[in-house]
């Protein structure tokens, strides 16, 4: 029952968060309180986190993953699935110094489908969808 609450949390707040961009609002947050997930924010909320590039978007390689650290932090970075479960072996958790940084996920030997990338840090969460295509 808890995951069936973290997964509609998850995908509530992903799409509010979608939304927002679109102007409609920040409902994300109030979703995220009532099941106890951190909320997700839009990557201008994210702390001390800018210009998120993922590339190539989709794919049929390995992904890079470039991001700036306005400041030293400690971030988590996950691949999760469709579901909102974070997949073995995609989750990078450490401190990161200032600057610029890339990444690479290994994604060429998943399952065609929709993922997405996670990024955590001081409590607030920012997700960006990858399409993964056939080899």
């Amino acid at each position: 029952m808890k995951t069936k609450k973290l997964h509609s949390a998850f995908l509530l707040g992903f799409f509010a968060c979608n939304l927002a961009f679109a102007g409609v609002g920040h409902s994300q947050n109030n979703a995220a309180k009532k099941h106890n997930a951190a909320p997700v924010a839009c990557l201008e909320e994210l702390p001390n986190i800018g210009d998120v590039v993922i590339s190539p978007n989709p794919t049929s390689a390995d992904v890079k993953v470039e991001f700036n650290c306005v400041k030293n932090t400690k971030l988590e970075i996950s691949l999760l699935n469709t579901i909102g479960k974070k997949l073995e072996n995609f989750t990078i958790a450490k401190d990161f110094q200032a600057g610029k940084h890339t990444i690479t996920l290994k994604t060429s030997d998943l399952p065609q489908g929709l993922y997405f990338i996670e990024f955590m840090a001081n409590g607030s969460r920012y997700v960006q969808r990858l399409f993964v295509l056939a080899n």
